[in-house]
């Protein structure tokens, strides 16, 4: 579906400064929007406002897909995608992963994620992993030391965060990148439908 005129970057940017379509957008806040979907001016490979983003702030919404891969937004540092309707980490989000070298913080809390997709691990200068409160499946398997180095990032004290392993995603090449990991308040036995 469409963006409406109220949740456009053009309409927001208006609603912020009177900057012209030229200005270079270092960080965009679409929180609490009411967004359904991405606005399509952040899907312009070619718009120069973007390329130089370093924060993308898209919490608080009621997304649930992306229509579009962020690959072209290569200097992203900060992506805030908490508090919408993601089932999983969206298909064209994942594929941009090889591209978001400088990703640093990965906020996707507050959603109905059921498991991370392999593509995450080739995020290896993330430093913080924000995932809690959705429905990760845990999984008692696991390499011993990369469960002992989880064990320290756990910034949230979570037994269960650090007991155990996500099911079906290796940690082991983030354990170096990462300082802070928050698992917690998911839920191992929700039903998830997958439709």
């Amino acid at each position: 579906s469409s963006c409406s005129q109220r949740g456009s970057v053009s309409a927001l940017s208006s609603q912020t400064s009177s900057a012209s379509s030229s200005l270079i957008v270092p960080a965009l806040n679409l929180a609490r929007k009411g967004l359904h979907s991405i606005p399509t001016e952040l899907s312009a490979m070619d718009d120069r406002r973007f390329g130089h983003m370093t924060g993308l702030n898209l919490s608080n919404n009621i997304l649930s897909h992306f229509s579009f891969l962020v690959a072209h937004l290569r200097q992203l540092e900060v992506l805030n995608l908490s508090t919408n309707e993601f089932r999983e980490i969206p298909e064209l989000l994942a594929q941009s992963f090889v591209e978001l070298t400088r990703l640093r913080e990965l906020d996707i809390s507050h959603n109905k994620i059921y498991r991370l997709p392999a593509q995450l691990s080739l995020l290896t200068n993330l430093q913080r992993l924000e995932a809690s409160h959705n429905r990760l499946l845990y999984s008692q398997q696991g390499d011993e030391a990369t469960s002992e180095r989880l064990r320290g990032l756990s910034g949230d004290g979570s037994a269960a965060a650090t007991r155990h392993t996500l099911a079906s995603f290796d940690f082991a090449p983030l354990a170096d990148s990462l300082e802070y990991l928050s698992i917690s308040y998911n839920s191992p036995k929700a039903k998830h439908a997958l439709s």
